[in-house]
């Protein structure tokens, strides 16, 4: 159990490269992978801020959701919202990243692997960088 205003967060979320505005609710959290999932506020005790969820997300272009390859290429966005390359690995478990472009920074968590038809095939998970190299597991 919890109360509303221990789940609902402030001022989170927002269009890319813009000042975050819009409240959001926590509907899951893995501190460990440094990932949360999130929703819309309560539209009965907070139907304003709910409107502006459901506004930002109206206007966002979601990403069909594709099979990671056994073996092949991807895409990962940068902190400062840059696309970049890496190679992926997936054998029925967590997803392998290597010969990344750049560096997996702190504050990539939840942003998405992307395949080169676009589809998004992971999301970037990371609970600390001290085990980080050019090879990376992510589920």
């Amino acid at each position: 159990m919890s109360y509303i205003q221990e789940r609902t967060y402030g001022a989170l979320l927002g269009p890319l490269g813009e000042k975050p505005t819009v409240m959001a609710e926590c509907l899951f959290v893995d501190p460990v992978s440094d990932i949360a999932v999130l929703g819309e506020p309560d539209g009965q005790v907070l139907f304003d801020e709910c409107e502006a969820y459901e506004a930002l997300v109206d206007v966002a272009k979601p990403l069909a959701i594709g099979d990671p390859p056994n073996n092949g290429a991807a895409w990962l966005m940068s902190l400062d919202a840059r696309w970049f390359r890496c190679a992926v690995k997936h054998n029925k478990g967590p997803l392998w990243l290597s010969n990344v472009a750049e560096e997996i920074a702190g504050g990539m968590s939840g942003s998405p692997i992307v395949a080169d038809d676009g589809s998004a095939i992971g999301v970037v998970c990371l609970g600390g960088l001290a085990w980080y190299s050019k090879s990376v597991p992510c589920p």
